[in-house]
């Protein structure tokens, strides 16, 4: 079996937790598109891949996208094509809406998957909505999180007699992630008299944009940067409250990490994150990535300091009825799908 990820900086602890069950397998790290990964193991252009594809004759494809990445990537589809061979798609976030020149070719790669598996009913019936069409093979899989967050005892609720401590663990990526949309909001003189702090952890392209905003807002006395955080354990250790102000999103990971950790959120009404988190049960929700929308969200978790510790609790309960576990749903899944395995 050939196994191909992006060599990128998020994706190293995914490679050093991974290590004992891919023992057996080849391993094969790319910087660009998925044909450009296939074209070099079979030692062959882009170019000249079809042709390679053809004489290799795999039996099968998965296809692990975004909802438009894997449409438009046109050594793929021509492959598709040539090899009339079975394939699944897995869609792990939101790529963009289909302009006119591309929503035919996607209905028509849609409709020819065998199966198509979404992270979050959001993105489903998102995809559904930029196609125009149903998509009746399509099923929702959960991502698989981390079996020592899953199974191990949460961290203990920290002390509060120094103030709450909220956090954020994401990428640090203003279009998709909204910190500059929290630290905004953050800069409300309704939270001059709150006794708070905020930890930004991860890393990403909007580090320094970040650092200059903190000043801009006069925030050097609230929010800190954490830098990449390697034990989510331990930030949740002393941590009271998860923010995730995201502009856009699928199912957010962080979320249900910090949800299985027993920490309440407060997160935007974006993406599959209404899935997850019930406004006033397991956190607050703001309606959109904005001052109007997260300050009250915002103000509504530090007015319930002493529910928070209740919340997460149920966080947790909900997080460990959803999860499931995805690694073999999805091998039950494609088990099911007559000729593919």
């Amino acid at each position: 079996m050939f196994f191909s990820v992006f060599d990128i900086p998020e994706n190293a602890r995914f490679l050093e937790e991974s290590r004992e069950w891919r023992d057996g397998m080849m391993l094969r790290h790319r910087s660009k598109t998925l044909m450009m990964s296939v074209a070099g193991r079979l030692g062959v252009s882009v170019g000249n891949s079809n042709a390679a594809l053809l004489k290799a004759r795999p039996e099968a494809l998965v296809i692990n996208s975004d909802t438009h990445g894997w449409v438009t990537d046109e050594a793929l589809t021509r492959s598709l094509a040539t090899l009339s061979i079975p394939y699944v798609v897995i869609v792990h976030g939101s790529g963009g809406f289909f302009e006119d020149p591309v929503r035919d070719q996607a209905r028509r790669l849609y409709a020819g998957a065998r199966a198509i598996h979404f992270v979050s009913e959001y993105t489903r019936r998102m995809t559904e909505r930029h196609l125009a069409m149903a998509l009746p093979n399509a099923k929702v899989i959960r991502n698989p999180v981390h079996a020592s967050i899953k199974k191990s005892d949460p961290p203990p609720y920290p002390a509060t007699e120094d103030g709450l401590v909220l956090a954020t663990v994401s990428r640090l990526n203003c279009y998709t992630k909204g910190h500059d949309f929290l630290f905004e909001a953050l800069s409300d003189p309704r939270f001059r008299d709150h006794d708070f702090s905020v930890r930004i952890y991860g890393g990403g392209q909007h580090a320094r944009y970040l650092d200059e905003l903190i000043g801009y807002f006069g925030l050097q006395d609230t929010v800190r940067m954490m830098g990449h955080a390697s034990d989510i354990n331990q930030v949740w250790s002393e941590a009271h409250v998860h923010l995730l102000p995201s502009v856009t999103e699928s199912a957010p990971l962080a979320l249900v990490e910090a949800m299985l950790c027993g920490r309440a959120s407060v997160a935007t009404r974006v993406g599959g994150i209404p899935d997850w988190l019930d406004d006033g049960a397991e956190g607050f929700i703001a309606e959109n990535a904005n001052v109007w929308n997260l300050v009250p969200a915002l103000e509504q978790a530090l007015k319930n300091a002493d529910r928070l510790e209740e919340m997460g609790r149920r966080a947790r309960e909900k997080a460990l009825r959803m999860i499931g576990d995805p690694v073999i749903d999805l091998h039950e899944s494609l088990l099911s799908l007559d000729g593919f395995l």
